[in-house]
């Protein structure tokens, strides 16, 4: 059981080593395999920069395949909708590049609202089955019983009704 503790401890210190500045992305990929069990998620921005996940919330900014730095969840978000206003063609500073920006906040402001009441729909329902499962059961019934006992020698034998 020890050896298992230790091996599991060097699995997720092998994806955490190779997360340091100058790592390539195969060697990122290839530890986010052996520390989550999956490739990473990777989000290609303008040029050759790219931000990486390991299913974590840390993201990973890289520049020609090779780790920068890391990156705030908020730092990631704006360098991904930015990347992806100017991919649609406006210019930053622009009005229309501000109404892309707003309108992907928007977007991501709505999917948290859906996912939030997702989580809680499936709360209910979880409460909800739990009561059901109470109704379904029949109440516990008490049985009387009376119990004798007889001792012969060193064996003793009981009895109940």
């Amino acid at each position: 059981m020890k050896y298992l503790l230790v091996a599991g401890a060097l699995l997720l210190l092998i994806g955490c080593v190779n997360s340091t500045q100058g790592t390539s992305m195969a060697k990122y990929a290839k530890s986010c395999k052996v520390a989550q069990w999956r490739s990473p998620v990777i989000v290609e921005l303008i040029g050759d920069w790219s931000i990486a996940t390991c299913y974590d919330q840390k993201y990973h900014l890289f520049s020609s395949g090779v780790l920068q730095r890391s990156l705030e969840e908020g730092e990631a978000i704006a360098m991904m909708e930015d990347s992806q206003c100017v991919r649609y063609g406006a210019t930053r500073g622009t009005q229309p590049y501000i109404n892309c920006r707003v309108s992907l906040a928007q977007v991501r402001a709505q999917r948290e609202i859906a996912s939030a009441q997702q989580q809680q729909a499936a709360v209910q329902n979880l409460l909800l089955y739990g009561q059901l499962l109470q109704q379904a059961s029949p109440p516990a019934q008490r049985i009387n019983m009376s119990c004798t006992s007889t001792t012969s020698g060193s064996i003793t034998s009981y009895s109940c009704h």
